[in-house]
């Protein structure tokens, strides 16, 4: 599948998840109250930040090492497999130990009820690397198939319990485990029609190694994104969070679809003769586009939230200024990739690493002085940051002449990626 028909498949897959996605926090959010919603986005936090933890970036290395050479599929996914298994035991375990002898990270949080969301952790891992596998063999469809049903079986059980007077945060994370064992059992069922073979000891050496690299910068990201929910929450509280969520989860959302045209970039990137080139033209297209996305909701935004979410309209500043985050964010995803393509250099980990200490520090200092919006600042100044210094890391390292800002002609051949690029 080429890469322009992939991205099309992605724009419309990602267009009904954003549907879906707006209904279900419609229906959370509203439901819950502002310190409600705080509290069960706290619980997600910790849930995707284990399972963050607890990927090793082995979703990027599976893609990286299929893409390189198909041969590779078979001891793969006999790689997947086992260490999944072992993922499952170690995720149990860490948490077993956080949740007995750390108990100030998890103040004012219910234990049955984290217990039932870390249950889909090991379920996120292993969805995450099968996903890869996908990716590194183009099988965009089913990495679109698995997205849509994941999402109907979480809004269909979300729905479900609103309707029959259940609604808790509690059962919420049970529809949430339901979608997650609904997404591994379609991954699984797709690829028992590959081969399986154990895996050598030193393909697991190799994919480990690369994928570390990944899996440290990936993790300084996930940080900028996710920290600041966890200290809005533990300095100002369940309200403040519940508030900050909502624009947040809105952020999410619109990352989604950068962030995943990154993702189908990377085999292409991996195989590609010319991917410099082509990695440029992918940051200009993604840049008008994420420019009018960002810009027409930037307007819409103050309605929007005074209509659907009455009780969050507090949301609407911080949204407001994560919005030029989101766009400095799918710009800075798009080198992410091309880099992941590349063996992904030791440099470009620290340099996340500085930037997650800069964002977290900048948290530390804000939030306390002014709330939610000190972390939408925070989130805003470091994303801009990572965008300016992959621009000229880039440019100095291989002295490109390249257009990094979009013409006219990208805008007129916008899904016409391939024939337009010019010096």
């Amino acid at each position: 599948m080429n890469f322009q028909r992939s991205i099309i498949i992605v724009y419309i897959t990602r267009i009904i998840l954003f549907l879906i996605s707006f209904v279900l926090s419609l229906i959370i959010a509203n439901t819950l109250g502002p310190e409600g919603n705080g509290i069960y986005a706290t619980h997600l936090v910790i849930v995707t930040a284990i399972a963050q933890l607890g990927l090793i970036g082995l979703n990027t290395g599976n893609t990286y090492f299929i893409s390189k050479n198909k041969k590779n599929l078979p001891n793969i996914i006999g790689a997947t497999i086992l260490l999944a298994i072992i993922a499952t035991f170690s995720v149990i375990a860490i948490f077993y130990i956080l949740i007995n002898h750390c108990e100030f990270l998890f103040k004012d949080l219910n234990k049955d009820t984290l217990w039932i969301a870390i249950l889909s952790a090991p379920l996120i891992i292993l969805n995450l690397w099968v996903r890869g596998i996908f990716l590194g063999l183009r099988k965009i469809k089913i990495y679109s198939l698995v997205d849509l049903v994941n999402k109907f079986v979480y809004l269909a059980i979300v729905v479900s319990i609103y309707l029959s007077g259940l609604f808790s945060i509690k059962n919420l994370f049970l529809a949430f485990l339901c979608a997650n064992i609904a997404a591994a059992i379609i991954h699984l069922y797709f690829l028992t029609k590959f081969p399986i073979e154990m895996p050598s000891f030193s393909l697991i050496k190799k994919l480990l190694i690369y994928s570390f690299k990944i899996y440290l910068a990936v993790t300084f990201g996930f940080l900028i994104v996710r920290s600041d929910i966890y200290l809005v929450n533990y300095l100002k509280g369940n309200y403040a969070s519940g508030i900050y969520a909502v624009a947040a989860y809105f952020a999410d959302v619109i990352i989604i679809l950068p962030a995943t045209v990154g993702n189908v970039f990377l085999p292409f990137n991996i195989a590609s003769k010319n991917s410099l080139k082509s990695m440029i033209a992918v940051h200009r297209h993604i840049f008008i586009i994420m420019f009018i996305i960002c810009s027409f909701i930037f307007t819409l935004s103050p309605f929007l939230i005074r209509t659907f979410f009455p009780q969050y309209h507090d949301s609407i500043l911080p949204f407001m200024i994560l919005l030029p985050a989101i766009f400095f964010f799918s710009l800075v995803s798009i080198f992410s990739q091309y880099y992941a393509g590349k063996n992904y250099p030791y440099w470009l980990v620290i340099i996340w690493f500085f930037i997650v200490l800069l964002n977290i520090l900048l948290n530390i200092i804000l939030i306390p002085k002014y709330n939610y919006l000190g972390a939408a600042f925070s989130s805003l100044i470091s994303y801009f940051l990572t965008w300016i210094i992959m621009i000229i890391i880039t440019k100095t390292k291989f002295k490109t002449k390249y257009k990094y800002f979009p013409r006219f002609c990208d805008i007129l051949y916008i899904f016409n990626y391939k024939n337009h690029l010019t010096k």
